[in-house]
C-alpha cells in the first residue's frame, strides 16, 4: 500500500516526539462502534495555555441545531447542489448526542474528536472526521476529512495508520469551503485555530459558531 509523503512525515514526527509528555494523544473513548468513534484528545498548550471552556454544557438539541447548519462546498455549479451537509440526518442525531456528552466529559486541555464511517463497498468505507471544542460563547468545529474513501480499518496495514487514529489530520484535499447557516452566527476562530495547524501538510477546515445565536433562528 502506498503511503503519502504527508503521512510519512507526520508519523516520523510522532516517532521523534515519543516519550514527550507534551504531545497530542487520546485520553478517553466516549463512544465507539463500527459506525462512529468519539474520543477525547489532549492538546498541548491548548489556546495558548489558557485551555478551552470545558467541561461544557451544550445540550443535544442545541448541538443538533448547530450541526445541521454546517455545510461543505461541493463544487457543483447547480446552486441547489452547491452545498451539502456534513452528516446525514441519522448521523447528525447520533453525533449531536455523543459530541454533547464528550463536551461534558472533556477537560480544559482536551478536544472532542469524532469519526463517522459509512460503508462504500465490500472492502471500502467513507470516513468523515474532525473535532469540536468550546471557547467562550463559541463552538469550534474542525473538519479534517469528508467522505474520504479508505480500506476497511481491519484491512489497513499496521504502518499506514487509518483516519480513525488520526482524526484531525487531513489525508486528501478538503472540500472547497465550509460554511454555516445562518451566517450571522459565524465568528472569527481566533488564535485557538492555531492549535490544529500541522507541522507538515495541510490544515483542517475550522469554523467558529456563536451557538447561542442559533437559538434565535
Amino acid at each position: 500500500m502506498l503511503i503519502t509523503t504527508q503521512r510519512v512525515l507526520f508519523l516520523l514526527g510522532l516517532i521523534l516526539l515519543t516519550g514527550c509528555a507534551h504531545t497530542s494523544h487520546f485520553t478517553a473513548t466516549v463512544y465507539q462502534d463500527q459506525d462512529r468513534v468519539v474520543r477525547l484528545m489532549y492538546v498541548p498548550n491548548a489556546n495558548d495555555g489558557r485551555g478551552y471552556a470545558h467541561p461544557a454544557q451544550l445540550d443535544e438539541t442545541l448541538m443538533d441545531k448547530v450541526l445541521s447548519g454546517i455545510l461543505v462546498g461541493t463544487g457543483n455549479p447547480d446552486p441547489e447542489k452547491a452545498y451539502a451537509p456534513v452528516f446525514t440526518e441519522h448521523e447528525r442525531k447520533q453525533m449531536a448526542r455523543l459530541l454533547s456528552r464528550g463536551l461534558r466529559e472533556a477537560g480544559q486541555m482536551e478536544v472532542v474528536t469524532f469519526v463517522q464511517v459509512t460503508p462504500a463497498s465490500s472492502w471500502q468505507e467513507r470516513v468523515t472526521s474532525g473535532g469540536v471544542f468550546v471557547e467562550g460563547d463559541k463552538l469550534h468545529f474542525i473538519l479534517a476529512n469528508f467522505q474520504v474513501k479508505q480500506a476497511h480499518w481491519q484491512d489497513i496495514e499496521q504502518y499506514d495508520a487509518p483516519i480513525e487514529t488520526l482524526p484531525l489530520e487531513p489525508v486528501e484535499n478538503l472540500p472547497r469551503e465550509i460554511i454555516f447557516r445562518p451566517s450571522d452566527a459565524v465568528a472569527e476562530p481566533g488564535p485557538a485555530a492555531d492549535d490544529f495547524d500541522p507541522l507538515f501538510g495541510r490544515a483542517p477546515w475550522h469554523i467558529a459558531i456563536r451557538y447561542n445565536s442559533t437559538l434565535s433562528h
